[in-house]
C-alpha cells in the first residue's frame, strides 16, 4: 500500500505542467501525442469546453487536486488532464482546435480567477505508485453523484441557512428553476413557492 502522505504537495503554474500523452483517454494515433493533439482529443471527445465552462464561472475548487510524475525533469499530470487542458485553455484559447477557438476565447474573456493560474498538484513517485489512485477514481468508486432527493435536501439546507434563490443560482451555476424543484422535492413546495 502507498503512503500518499509522503507525496510532495506543490503549488505550480498551470503553464508549467504537460498533459500526459499516455493518458487512457487519448487513443493510439501512431506516435507520441503531443501537446496541442492531446488538447485537440480532450476538447472534442471529453467535455473539456463545459468544464472550463465551469471553472472560468465558479473557480478551480482547491479539493481538485492534480497529481503529477517527474520524468525527464517534467512535471506529466497522470491524473486530472481534462481539468488542465480547461486550465491551459482558460489561459491560453488559442491552443483549443480552431472549431472551439472563439467560444475558449469568449470563455478566457469572461473569466476572472487567477487560481487558474497556479494549482495544486501531488508528485507521486512513479506512475506505478499513482496506478491504485487512479485505477480506483476511475474504475471503483469516484465521486458518486447525489441522488434528486439528496440534491433537495442539500438545496434545502442552504435555503434554511438564509442563502437567497439568486444567490445560489450565482455560486452554484443551476438556474433559479432548477434550485426551485430540487428545493421542492425537499420541502414539499409547489415549483413556484420557493
Amino acid at each position: 500500500m502507498s503512503n500518499y502522505s509522503a507525496w510532495d504537495e506543490q503549488i505550480v503554474s498551470v503553464t508549467s505542467l504537460l498533459l500526459d500523452p499516455n493518458n487512457p483517454r487519448i487513443p493510439e494515433l501512431g506516435h507520441k501525442a503531443n501537446q496541442r493533439e492531446i488538447v485537440a482529443e480532450l476538447v472534442n471527445n471529453d467535455t473539456v469546453y463545459d468544464l472550463a465552462k465551469d471553472i472560468a464561472a465558479q473557480g478551480f475548487f482547491p479539493t481538485e487536486v492534480l497529481i503529477c510524475v517527474e520524468e525527464n525533469s517534467e512535471l506529466i499530470v497522470v491524473e486530472g488532464n481534462r481539468r488542465l487542458a480547461a486550465l491551459k485553455l482558460l489561459l491560453s484559447p488559442e491552443s483549443a482546435p480552431q472549431e472551439w477557438l472563439a467560444r475558449f476565447r469568449a470563455l478566457a474573456r469572461k473569466n476572472s480567477s487567477p487560481a487558474v493560474q497556479q494549482v495544486k498538484a501531488v508528485v507521486a513517485p512513479s506512475r506505478s505508485d499513482a496506478a491504485p489512485l487512479i485505477m480506483n477514481r476511475h474504475t471503483q468508486t469516484g465521486i458518486k453523484r447525489w441522488e434528486p432527493i439528496q440534491q433537495a435536501r442539500y438545496v434545502h439546507s442552504l435555503r434554511t441557512a438564509g442563502m437567497t434563490l439568486d444567490n445560489l443560482a450565482a455560486t452554484t451555476g443551476f438556474t433559479k428553476g432548477d434550485l426551485l424543484a430540487r428545493h421542492g422535492r425537499r420541502s414539499g413546495h409547489k415549483r413556484g413557492d420557493g
